[in-house]
């Protein structure tokens, strides 16, 4: 449930004082542990808001929900809380499998058609016919859901308890103990295990997540640091050392990645930060979001083929933590 729907407020109306798991599970989720179920749970949302931990609440919403990206019902539910978006009923079937995509309106996606390939969109009446996993179509709805989602995050209503302070105090913690990325000449040498796999190439099923999603984020921010803008020489610095590293081991996948799938192009410069564009030029930063790089849990979980870990990999739970320390 959206925990800042209709449902949301009628629930947080109920409780004149919010039960004390509320705050616990508001504190697991800044932690990491974003796992939780009933009243106390969908409450511990708006303890986050109350302190201002706006990124902490999108980041468990969008965890929760790629987690059930397998199942077009939930997706379905989840989804049309903010969006317009339908089942695949009797005027869709003929065109889509009602148990493996969702009808979302073409509507909900004006403001996003910069970073979609247009021409691959199933469209019938208006309506989207989107396969429900975890493919760039579906990340990108996701996004819009999520960013309607922050706007309801805004006006949700602030609670007035002495224990938010608490909880403020937490979320300070997390903010200090991210990781600090300076920019800098790569250095090889200190790449963890995961990112030399994926330099040296991987075989089908593995190469979109070793090239796109891993070597795309670790490789921009080991070199430009966790930056908010980029500078021209920053653009320059990511087509002359940075892109040249991630198409090398796009070539050396088996088969190659760009042989099969030369849209993934678009998806790197999309992970960048640049949307869905032939190249990168500054005045694209922005179209969408760059991407962080994913941590060893998600590594493992999604790609186990590229985790090996060593005796340094049992201290850290980021490749660029590894980077870090090994540098």
């Amino acid at each position: 449930m959206n925990p800042f729907s209709i449902e949301g407020l009628t629930l947080l109306r109920k409780y004149p004082r919010l039960p004390s798991r509320a705050f616990e599970l508001a504190a697991d989720k800044i932690s990491g542990k974003w796992k939780g179920s009933g009243d106390a749970d969908v409450l511990s949302f708006y303890v986050l808001a109350s302190a201002g931990a706006k990124d902490v609440i999108i980041d468990v919403l969008r965890k929760r929900i790629i987690s059930e990206l397998k199942n077009p019902y939930t997706v379905l539910s989840d989804l049309s809380t903010v969006l317009n978006v339908r089942k695949i009923d009797k005027e869709l079937a003929e065109h889509a499998d009602p148990k493996k995509h969702i009808a979302v309106s073409f509507r909900e996606l004006l403001d996003v058609l910069d970073k979609i390939d247009i021409t691959q969109l199933d469209l019938v009446n208006g309506w989207v016919l989107a396969e429900v996993g975890d493919n760039e179509l579906m990340r990108t709805i996701v996004d819009i859901y999520l960013s309607k989602i922050e706007k309801e995050i805004d006006r949700a209503p602030k609670i007035d308890d002495p224990r938010i302070k608490k909880i403020a105090e937490l979320l300070k913690k997390r903010s200090e103990r991210r990781i600090r990325i300076k920019a800098g000449e790569l250095k090889a040498e200190a790449f963890p295990p995961c990112v030399k796999i994926a330099l040296s190439g991987v075989e089908a099923g593995y190469r979109n997540y070793a090239v796109t999603m891993l070597l795309t984020s670790f490789l921009s921010k080991a070199r430009l640091g966790d930056k908010k803008k980029l500078t021209e020489e920053d653009v320059e610095i990511l087509k002359r050392e940075v892109l040249p590293i991630i198409y090398e081991a796009a070539e050396k996948c088996s088969p190659p990645l760009f042989e099969d799938q030369p849209h993934e192009k678009k998806n790197i410069h999309y992970h960048l930060g640049f949307g869905l564009s032939e190249e990168i030029k500054l005045e694209y930063f922005g179209k969408s979001r760059w991407y962080m790089v994913p941590n060893c849990e998600k590594i493992r979980r999604e790609a186990p083929k590229l985790c090996s870990p060593d005796e340094i990999c049992g201290k850290i739970r980021n490749p660029l933590s590894y980077y870090i320390t090994a540098v």
